[in-house]
């Protein structure tokens, strides 16, 4: 069975969304640089168009928005390797243009707000009506996730620079917006998409700020959940203001946060706020690869255990070195509670590969550590 072929057995036997997309996302990659042959094309091509057939059932139906986003992004992939199996559509027969019309009909039906957050963004001139019309829209959102998409959207527009060109007026009903919106989830008993919201909305007042959303901001910092607390810290500090020595201590004190909490004091000449005691370089370099491996591609949550084994350097870089073990469903069964092997570099590489430890042990640590540099670090 080719590659192409093997990837797609997965997917169709795939039971969750998630999984599908990223498995999509593999063979997108992997066609960058291998063109099928006319089989695997043909093989393609109708996995392809029975897919976005069940997606136009499926997207409409779905119970909510996080479920339709999940689907919508499956879409994306298939629309990726639609180009890469056949790159010119004038190829298709009508009736996979009509399905091709279709599914593009919905995304595009189903996704307003996203495209009026583009939409707006994409003004030459901006006027308050615009952003009023926009706020409008989104106060209008029934679903948690889906008014997630705004302060996504703003992060985004805020990286590329098209946020800061907003005039004060506009940039003044947004964070009044927001601050309202922080203010209904700091009233009632926040969901964990209501807390996930609230860290969007901590990253991007930094680049709305009103007096409201500051008052809000100093808020969040009591709910002590340092998702939310390093980004409103980072938005006080880059907006001059105070941050309270108890959460300076309290991130710090964050596996998780301490490293970027240091990195966003010492960029804001504020890092003798941090607890002189933490501020090790071993420390630190612990925080960073914690921090790495909580994302949802890697552990998806703190390792159970951590423990330091040194310090090497390979072209001009310094490395931490860590063992750790997780009972992380991200790995399989014969890595879970097992020690694994990572690393924090001082430019920024940071990685972990789910090495086991037990593989690269030698007869004492110094030599342990030099053979972990020779084979994985380089």
């Amino acid at each position: 069975m080719s590659e192409i072929k093997s990837i797609l057995t997965a997917v169709s036997e795939a039971e969750d969304d998630s999984l599908k997309v990223r498995l999509c996302e593999c063979l997108n990659n992997y066609l960058q640089s291998n063109k099928p042959g006319s089989a695997d094309r043909e093989t393609l091509l109708a996995f392809i168009f029975d897919e976005l057939r069940g997606l136009m059932q499926k997207i409409p139906s779905a119970t909510d928005y996080r479920s339709k986003d999940t689907l919508m992004e499956y879409e994306n992939q298939l629309m990726g390797l639609l180009m890469k199996a056949c790159p010119d559509p004038r190829s298709l027969s009508p009736q996979r243009m009509e399905t091709v019309n279709g599914i593009v009909n919905l995304v595009e039906k189903e996704r307003f707000f996203e495209n009026a957050v583009d939409k707006l963004f994409a003004q030459e001139t901006v006027y308050p009506a615009f952003v009023e019309q926009l706020v409008n829209t989104h106060r209008r959102l029934a679903d948690e996730y889906h008014k997630s998409q705004l302060y996504a959207g703003m992060i985004h527009y805020a990286g590329n620079g098209k946020l800061a060109v907003l005039s004060d007026e506009c940039k003044a009903i947004l964070g009044d917006y927001i601050a309202s919106e922080a203010a209904r989830y700091l009233g009632a008993v926040p969901t964990e998409q209501m807390l996930d919201n609230l860290e969007l909305m901590a990253d991007v007042a930094k680049h709305v700020p009103t007096d409201a959303l500051i008052q809000q901001m100093y808020a969040m910092l009591k709910l002590g959940r340092g998702e939310i607390g390093y980004f409103a810290v980072d938005s006080l500090l880059s907006l001059g203001r105070d941050v309270p020595a108890d959460v300076i201590d309290s991130l710090a004190n964050n596996l998780t946060y301490a490293n970027m909490t240091y990195d966003s004091l010492r960029r804001h000449g504020k890092e003798a706020a941090f607890p002189s005691e933490l501020a090790t370089e071993e420390y630190l370099a612990k925080s960073d690869l914690v921090h790495w491996l909580t994302y949802p591609t890697e552990l998806g949550k703190e390792p159970n255990r951590i423990e330091y084994l040194g310090k090497v350097k390979s072209k001009g870089e310094n490395y931490h070195v860590f063992r750790y073990q997780s009972d992380s469903d991200n790995l399989g069964d014969e890595l879970k509670g097992k020690w694994l092997i990572g690393w924090s570099g001082d430019e920024g590489s940071t990685f972990s590969q789910f090495d086991e430890y037990a593989l690269y042990e030698q007869k004492t640590p110094e030599k342990t550590l030099k053979y972990i540099k020779k084979k994985l670090i380089g």
